[in-house]
């Protein structure tokens, strides 16, 4: 205990916005570093699975710092929602599929780009009678807006909650999230 151990290594090299979630018995990852390269790592196979590259989406980019992934289980079956970075595009992967699954695009706010440091987080919501729904909170680095994706409805807020303060109460400076920031 308290010792690092060397796992089989990735089918990819990571770059910046390479990123990762953990689902299912999975650690799912993109590559990032403009690459369109996603994979999985069982957990108790000990090994990586290449998946189905991350599509162009709306943008027709390859993610880039600024992206991130949740995942979410949805009437018994797992995805990962992919926010790609850079741009405005959104998707998710279905595990069962192994299709991807192009939603609604981040909505622009009062900057269309997604920097880096802009990550995203999932959060249960009580079981209906449509089943299972999250909310998924995301964070726009350098301008502290948020937002939420409701898979119920598949839509996005219509405006942004209020962001993360960015003024410092020690030195009364602006600060804002950047390269780096995460949420959990």
């Amino acid at each position: 205990m308290g010792t690092w151990t060397a796992l089989t290594s990735a089918p990819f090299t990571f770059a910046k916005g390479g990123n990762g979630c953990y689902g299912g018995g999975y650690v799912y990852a993109m590559a990032g570093g403009n690459k369109p390269d996603f994979g999985r790592y069982s957990i108790d196979a000990g090994a990586w699975e290449p998946l189905t590259p991350i599509p162009g989406g709306t943008s027709g980019k390859n993610p880039k710092g600024g992206g991130d992934m949740v995942y979410v289980v949805l009437n018994d079956t797992g995805y990962v929602y992919l926010l790609k970075g850079g741009k405005q595009d959104f998707m998710r992967y279905n595990t069962v599929s192994g299709a991807w699954e192009q939603l609604p695009d981040a909505p622009a706010g009062s900057k269309a780009k997604w920097d880096k440091g802009s990550w995203i987080i999932a959060r249960p919501m009580p079981p209906d009678t449509t089943g299972d729904w999250y909310q998924i909170y995301s964070h726009k680095a350098k301008l502290a807006e948020m937002w939420v994706f409701n898979t119920r409805t598949g839509e996005w807020s219509t405006s942004p909650l209020q962001g993360i303060p960015s003024s410092s109460q020690k030195t009364g400076k602006n600060k804002k999230s950047k390269d780096g920031s995460d949420g959990a």
